[in-house]
């Protein structure tokens, strides 16, 4: 089983070079987006010591992050809903890393990432019909499939990870020099078969001690602990005082702790055995420096135990115990229904609910649900960006699922509404997915509703001049030489869009923006948020609102049904959707509001955005005399 370890070791190199040549550029982008939101970091066997270089990467970020291992999730469920999660495994397929996946998914994360070691993995299958929340990246390990332990797979989070954090990676930084060899070799010839280990560390070296403590009870060469310098001293060295003759210690260190490991290891006995595993690099590079002359480690005790770690053999049992369908055992408490509440009641477990108030959003629920199954509709005004298209597409193609649906509803003689933030961009793109015939009854709300026109008119919307006094005196702030290389603002007759000039930093410069636009702000002037910039708009002319007006009349010329449906993202203030979302039937795919009345989101557990439109869609029955939905 596998191949042997020492084969493994000496394909590394050739796994940092495959590091380097990646494109990285998506998966960093998503590593780092939402970076004032906590995360977890799932992983298994040898990929939980990536979980922990992770944890460790984004807390030097100033990330709350925690590794935890795919059951340790289904316990976490309650605290998963609006915060990222991280999924590490190689192969994607293990029944842990796929439970977990669709457990986490239903928690409803506000990310969902998961790095896989090759194409094709099962994970990506379980992705389907949730692509607006989780996103699968599968590379393409050169070395192939690991032996029985976590090798160059391991060296290649670690070096995707590094990377993607902002960290160079030099070859010649990780060449294990003769002298390391040297003291490995008269360290084993100190201990034998009998002897205990001891894993110290501090800092980035800690994945580097749980893969060490992993690598040797998994294959069995030893019996193990770990702790870091400080907590070492509270009691675990007594551990020498009563067994120091059959124990040792591995000593992880880098410049940070070296004074520190010096000192701990001075006051020892000088007849407990210690191998110095040192890094001259700073961290967290250090971290896969360590990581590779660790593996030089394990397969030394390895050959002195006479076990190859690559392929130490494995019984009968251990097949059975890592195959075992353990799901159905495991059951999660939360109905649809219930799901739907949490939503609504802005609460992330029930333990924050009462039964009145679980009792009142029920009826609430109930009576919402009830209003859309009686109602037949003759329009549907549509957000565009995190509606119909999600954030990362929203200046590519409509995905021919929700394109499909916009001509059916059009073919039947409905009128189809868009109300964006943006301008002739949207028009260009539904010109290009929407057969001309049916333009007529296509009316776009562009910049939020302030310049209105169907979508055969090339001439909206308009660029004229603004002269509002307010935005143009935030326009002039954002262009000045203070702001233009954080910012960069683009200004329309009724409405000042904000974006980073650097999308990373957003959720930490968003407060400063918001600070500045509200300390400028006169009557009128409201403040409007989506995932990727900041709308300054006046009111009333700048109003998602204003075209439901203009597909009332449009409604009543046609002779079609007067209600109006209004799906949208961002329905809780300061969102972009929040006013359009008012509307008494208006329906979200994200973010809710607290209006028992309005903004109701009836989509399935982990479904967001398009995928959560794509749901709406199937509920639907479109005929000439109107649009009608059942939810059940």
């Amino acid at each position: 089983m596998g191949r042997p370890f020492k084969q493994e070791i000496q394909n590394s190199a050739k796994t940092i070079d495959w590091v380097n040549s990646q494109d990285l550029k998506d998966l960093t982008s998503d590593l780092i987006r939402y970076r004032d939101i906590p995360i977890f970091i799932v992983g298994s066997g040898g990929s939980l010591s990536a979980c922990h270089l992770a944890a460790y990467l984004y807390q030097k970020l100033g990330v709350m992050a925690k590794a935890i291992t795919p059951f340790e999730l289904f316990y976490a469920t309650q605290a998963i809903r609006n915060v990222k999660v991280l999924f590490i495994s190689a192969s994607g397929k293990n029944s842990d890393i796929i439970f977990a996946f669709k457990i986490a998914i239903k928690s409803e994360p506000l990310r969902l990432i998961s790095i896989c070691m090759k194409k094709g993995t099962k994970l990506k299958e379980v992705t389907k019909g949730y692509e607006s929340t989780a996103k699968v990246y599968e590379l393409d390990l050169p070395s192939g499939k690991d032996g029985f332990l976590a090798t160059n797979s391991l060296i290649g989070y670690f070096g995707i990870l590094l990377r993607s954090f902002g960290y160079s990676l030099l070859p010649e930084q990780f060449n294990v020099p003769e002298s390391f060899h040297s003291e490995l070799k008269s360290f084993v010839k100190k201990i034998d078969k009998s002897f205990s280990f001891m894993v110290i560390y501090g800092g980035c070296a800690q994945p580097i001690a749980m893969d060490i403590e992993s690598k040797f009870v998994e294959a069995a060469i030893g019996d193990i602990s770990h702790c870091d310098y400080r907590n070492f001293a509270h009691g675990r060295h007594h551990w020498f005082a009563k067994r120091g003759t059959s124990s040792c210690i591995i000593a992880l260190v880098t410049p940070a702790e070296k004074n520190l490991a010096i000192k701990t290891l001075s006051i020892l006995p000088k007849s407990i055995p210690v191998l110095y595993i040192e890094s001259t690099h700073q961290d967290p590079i250090a971290s896969l420096d360590l990581l590779h002359k660790s593996f030089y480690l394990v397969s030394s005790i390895g050959d002195m135990q006479k076990i190859d770690p690559g392929r130490p053999g494995v019984p009968a049992y251990g097949s059975k115990l890592y195959n075992l369908k353990y799901s159905n055992t495991l059951k999660t408490k939360v109905t649809t229904t219930d799901n739907i509440i949490l939503r609504k009641s802005n609460c992330k477990t029930f333990e924050d609910i009462s039964e009145t108030e679980y009792e009142y959003w029920k009826k609430a629920y109930n009576s919402a649900q009830e209003k859309f199954n009686k109602t037949v509709f003759g329009a549907i005004v549509f957000d565009y960006d995190g509606t119909l298209c999600t954030l990362e597409n929203r200046f590519d193609a409509l995905k021919d699922e929700v394109t499909h649906y916009l001509i059916q509803i059009l073919k039947s003689g409905l009128v189809v509404g868009i109300a964006t933030g943006r301008g002739k961009s949207v028009r260009k793109e539904l010109q290009k997915c929407i057969p001309k015939e049916y333009w007529e009854n296509v009316i776009v709300g562009y910049y939020n509703g302030s310049d209105i026109a169907k979508i055969g008119n090339d001439r909206k919307p308009k660029v004229e001049p603004c002269n509002e006094p307010t935005l143009l005196k935030l326009h002039t702030l954002f262009q000045s030489e203070n702001f233009a290389l954080r910012f960069k603002s683009e200004l329309r007759p009724f409405q000042l869009t904000i974006e980073l000039q650097d999308s990373k930093s957003w959720t930490r410069v968003k407060p400063l923006v918001v600070q500045i636009v509200k300390a400028a702000a006169s009557d009128g002037i409201e403040l409007l948020e989506s995932t990727h910039s900041i709308d300054v708009v006046k009111r009333p002319e700048c109003s998602k609102l204003n075209l439901l007006s203009e597909c009332a009349q449009l409604l009543s010329k046609n002779r079609l049904p007067e209600s109006i449906l209004c799906i949208g993202d961002k329905g809780q203030w300061p969102g972009n959707d929040y006013e359009l979302l008012t509307h008494t039937y208006s329906l979200s795919v994200n973010e809710v509001s607290s209006d028992p009345e309005s903004c109701w989101n009836f989509a399935s557990a982990g479904a967001k955005n398009v995928d959560a439109l794509l749901e709406y869609f199937q509920v639907m029955t479109i005929t000439k005399k109107g649009l009608r939905m059942k939810f059940k």
